[in-house]
């Protein structure tokens, strides 16, 4: 696939009316929520059950997140990865071999739409994303209950690509996200910062040549009493 050149911002591009709020229930999408056996909000100990061969990785994730990993026998995919939130299946990642999508590209996108519809929203090229990554165009597709989300990457060499198709179980990812953030503030509080001194409490400063004690270094320490008068 031809590389483009496009100037370095990332822009939103909505495409019908599947992003807003007004549309009716009957003309959502219904988009698919499972991939070879595996299906969104199904419980860990199933899917256990029907896919013994992966392997888990992030071992220092918090319990209750659980990233899995497979390598299936299909010529067309490289590996697929599953996040459990609580127990229940969030998110299946399909890692694409672009080596067998050569020549197919267009095709597999034209799929893609004929059986989602029209995506809701494109997002890129976005330039200088990360490491080798200097390109990636994002496409998406939602409905009421779930995202889908084909992430193309462009690296420095001409073939050398990526793509990933991401199903996403809206409400346990709005979960998982809620709670991560919760988890990060209540953290943040067992980092030691300086606090504000009441309006009485009178202060230290160290100040060259000031009045008050003198510390070892040379500096005077004066006593000053805060002024809450302005």
């Amino acid at each position: 696939m031809t590389k483009r050149l496009v100037p370095t911002i990332l822009f939103v591009a909505v495409l019908g009316t599947g992003m807003t709020t007004h549309v009716a229930a009957e003309e959502t999408p219904h988009l698919p929520r499972a991939f070879q056996k595996a299906h969104l909000g199904m419980d860990i100990v199933d899917f256990n059950g029907i896919q013994p061969g992966h392997r888990r990785t992030g071992a220092t994730q918090a319990a209750s997140i659980i990233h899995l990993v497979e390598r299936p026998k299909d010529p067309y995919v490289r590996q697929v990865e599953y996040d459990f939130y609580n127990g229940r299946l969030a998110e299946i990642t399909i890692n694409y071999k672009s080596d067998r999508l050569k020549g197919k590209v267009e095709a597999f996108i034209n799929r893609l739409k004929q059986t989602y519809g029209n995506p809701q929203a494109a997002e890129g090229p976005q330039l200088a994303v990360a490491g080798e990554v200097y390109a990636e165009t994002k496409t998406h597709w939602s409905d009421a209950q779930t995202d889908v989300t084909l992430i193309e990457r462009d690296r420095q060499t001409e073939d050398d690509q990526e793509f990933i198709l991401v199903l996403t179980d809206r409400a346990l990812c709005r979960e998982k996200e809620i709670a991560m953030k919760r988890q990060k503030e209540e953290e943040a509080f067992a980092i030691p910062i300086p606090v504000p001194s009441s309006p009485n409490v009178r202060l230290r400063t160290g100040i060259p040549g000031a009045a008050g004690d003198t510390t070892s270094d040379g500096f005077r320490l004066s006593s000053l009493t805060a002024d809450h008068s302005s």
